[in-house]
């Protein structure tokens, strides 16, 4: 039997305890695809096309691409009730909010 990732942890200095719990609500916080998103926020592509006045076959077909305009993928956003943010991360990870882009 195993070693417990919980008894891993405890073992650990508290800084690292918190580095790995910061660590972990980013990697939770991403998702992988717009459709996960979507799902994660509780909405069908039949609520969604019915917001976009789409089909849903047309949202899945959305949701599937991985080269998209702007302006499209705002309006997904948007019909969401979220926003688009455009950001350039450096080395540092630190980014700036692309304004005109909005």
């Amino acid at each position: 039997m195993g070693i417990p990732v919980k008894k891993i942890l405890q073992q650990l200095p508290r800084e690292r305890q918190n580095k790995i719990k910061e660590e972990s609500i980013k990697l939770i916080r991403q998702y992988q695809s717009l459709q996960d998103f979507r799902k994660a926020m509780g909405i069908t592509q039949d609520e969604l096309a019915a917001e976009l006045l789409q089909t849903q076959v047309n949202i899945s077909k959305l949701e599937n691409k991985n080269d998209m305009l702007l302006s499209t993928l705002r309006n997904y956003a948007q019909a969401l009730g979220c926003r688009l943010e455009i950001r350039l991360v450096g080395k540092d990870d630190e980014g700036v909010v692309i304004q005109n882009l909005q």
